[in-house]
């Protein structure tokens, strides 16, 4: 690895006093490097931080409670931040059934699905946020 060669991900403008950037593109468990670069009027390097690296320790878990179900269920989910969720549940020809979409805090919020309400059969969920995605069956009987 090569610590002196880095892609630039984001600019933020000079007339900035100060700077803020979230990687949308960070995954789990992967290493990540940054650093800034602060750049004179003809682009040329005038300043560089120190590295900073960063990892995505937590991951992102979801469970379908309970599953094979008679009536109504329900999304456990494991939140290691804040983020907003949506949820599409598809049935087994690819009609869109159900959308839920929210705001959670970390930690594991639960999201009721209608699922009494379905006919029988085998269910796609999907669940995505800004960093994360999950999607699995959900069978009603």
């Amino acid at each position: 690895m090569d610590l002196r060669a880095f892609e630039s991900v984001t600019e933020v403008p000079a007339t900035s006093s100060a700077y803020h950037y979230l990687d949308q593109q960070v995954r789990p468990h992967q290493r990540y490097y940054y650093v800034v670069v602060a750049k004179g009027a003809q682009g040329e390097e005038r300043l560089r931080s120190n590295i900073a690296q960063a990892q995505l320790v937590s991951d992102f878990h979801a469970y379908l409670l309970p599953n094979p179900t008679r009536g109504y269920t329900h999304l456990i989910l494991s939140m290691p931040e804040a983020d907003s969720v949506e949820v599409r549940v598809h049935n087994a020809v690819g009609q869109l059934v159900w959308l839920f979409r929210g705001y959670f805090e970390a930690g594991s919020p639960q999201v009721p699905l209608p699922s009494g309400e379905w006919a029988a059969g085998v269910y796609a969920v999907e669940v995505r946020t800004r960093r994360y995605h999950w999607s699995g069956k959900l069978l009603r009987e």
